[in-house]
């Protein structure tokens, strides 16, 4: 590479030369008049030549520069395996020193691990958050009709028929909408699908582009059977919950973690009334319809 550069610019000092050595000629007491050629005839070899001279130089400039650039990528790659092979070496080392102190400590960790007690994970009553519900209830009745919870693992599907007439796709998008202002945090989830059962389609991201507004999606503007929305619940206390519409029904699905049906209850009947953050949030109202569980 040191002789192609070398090489470039000596064609370039050349080409340098011979450029100052035309205008040395046009400056000096030789004219083209006396030359033995016509007159326009030696004109135009005249301009031939110092465009070729120009021609030359200007290659000869790029043909320097490119070869210097090569030669400065060949040294920094050389650098780069030189760095790379010795990162290497040392990453071979360091291995070899940790599985040699893990067979020496090995032994000692297993008996470590022995002996620390098992936790089972289940919360026990005194961990369990103490909620301060209020003890007095809504004179109205219920906008519950009949509740039913079923148990899958630690997670739990609260099915609740209202007592209302059935409700459409417009009070699903406003409900939801209310929900992840007046509740929810970290909203993950915003879903349709065309009915029960059926795929679901993930909207979450549009729902973070569009301001975090349920009412501003795009998508929403077309009619579907289920709509949801799910994040961590203020009321709950932070708490995962998901809440389900279903178009045309009146049911509505909330699942979640919370193991109280009373607690579900409460927060249901508020969401349905629109007082989270007023004096009557999370009141039970009467008669509060009772929940059907599955007999243990």
């Amino acid at each position: 590479m040191k002789k192609k550069t070398w090489k470039d610019g000596t064609l370039l000092m050349a080409s340098c030369g011979l450029g100052l050595l035309a205008l040395l000629l046009f400056e000096s007491e030789i004219r083209i008049e006396d030359w033995p050629l016509p007159l326009m005839l030696s004109r135009m070899i005249m301009i031939v030549i110092l465009a070729a001279l120009i021609i030359g130089f200007v290659l000869g400039c790029r043909r320097y520069s490119a070869a210097k650039k090569a030669g400065d990528a060949q040294k920094k790659s050389e650098h780069g395996r030189q760095v790379l092979s010795g990162a290497k070496e040392n990453a071979v080392k360091t291995a070899k020193e940790e599985a040699v102190s893990g067979e020496k400590t090995g032994l000692g960790a297993e008996k470590n691990k022995a002996e620390i007690p098992q936790d089972s994970g289940a919360p026990s009553g005194e961990e369990k958050d103490q909620f301060d519900l209020p003890k007095d209830r809504l004179k109205d009745a219920s906008y519950i009709a009949k509740s039913h919870r079923t148990a899958a693992g630690a997670w739990q599907q609260y099915d609740f028929l209202l007592a209302a007439r059935i409700y459409g796709w417009d009070y699903m998008v406003s409900q939801a909408d209310y929900l992840a202002q007046a509740d929810l945090e970290n909203i993950g989830t915003v879903t349709v699908a065309a009915m029960a059962n059926t795929g679901e389609a993930e909207l979450v991201s549009e729902y973070h582009a569009h301001g975090d507004r349920i009412r501003e999606m795009p998508a929403l503007k077309q009619e579907r059977g289920v709509l949801a929305i799910g994040g961590m619940s203020r009321a709950l206390h932070l708490c995962p919950v998901k809440i389900v519409w279903f178009n045309q029904t009146k049911v509505l699905r909330v699942f979640t973690i919370v193991d109280d049906d009373e607690l579900l209850l409460r927060y249901v009947e508020t969401a349905i009334r629109r007082t989270f953050g007023t004096p009557d949030a999370m009141k039970l109202a009467e008669p509060t319809a009772p929940l059907e569980t599955p007999a243990s």
